[in-house]
């Protein structure tokens, strides 16, 4: 009898080739992980109603109000001093001494308000500034204490609000910075957190 050796040879390479693939198969499912075991735990955070429920970002924003109101006062005194040199100056012959006079105070008033203003803009934007950074560093030590008492991987940020920018450029700027679309809201951690910025 005459030997096959095309099915020999056929019948052996399959052995071999389907003994290799059990090995490799045995061996991917004994090593790598399973596939929900590569998903991180993640929590979510609404920034901003946690930022607006920081009590001591409150207390801020209160000492911002009065510091406001008391430099409106500083303007205030300002257009009372313009209105008053403005009445006077109409009194006096254009060209006079008199008249030069309160001309250059008018000016010089206006200037000042002018300055005071620049001044207190200025200022402004840098308080505010302070009281974002301090604010939002609280929390995030809040959000920190939460993830590691939850065993979480990852916190990220959600704004579930409606877009509310009115021109196009506005929405599309608020579309792109908002990364999370959709979540489970079991994974919100917002409350926690406000409750630890008021204990």
């Amino acid at each position: 009898m005459q030997w096959n050796w095309n099915r020999a040879a056929s019948g052996v390479g399959t052995l071999t080739l389907g003994a290799v693939l059990a090995w490799a198969g045995s061996v991917i499912t004994r090593d790598a992980p399973p596939p929900q075991a590569l998903a991180p735990r993640v929590g979510v955070l609404d920034l901003a109603l946690a930022l607006r429920n920081d009590p001591l970002g409150k207390a801020a924003a209160e000492e911002l109000e009065l510091w406001m109101a008391s430099q409106q006062q500083v303007i205030d005194t300002h257009d009372e001093n313009i209105l008053e040199l403005e009445a006077d100056i109409e009194d006096y012959r254009p060209g006079s001494d008199e008249y030069i006079q309160r001309a250059e105070a008018l000016m010089l008033e206006k200037y000042r308000l002018e300055l005071t203003v620049e001044r207190m803009n200025v200022e402004l934007k840098v308080r505010q500034a302070k009281d974002f950074k301090e604010s939002y560093s609280r929390v995030r030590v809040a959000a920190e204490e939460v993830r590691k008492n939850h065993g979480l991987e990852i916190v990220v940020q959600v704004n579930p609000n409606p877009l509310g920018g009115r021109t196009s450029g506005d929405v599309i700027s608020e579309m792109i910075a908002r990364s999370t679309l959709a979540y489970d809201e079991q994974v919100d951690i917002t409350s926690q957190v406000i409750n630890i910025l008021k204990s």
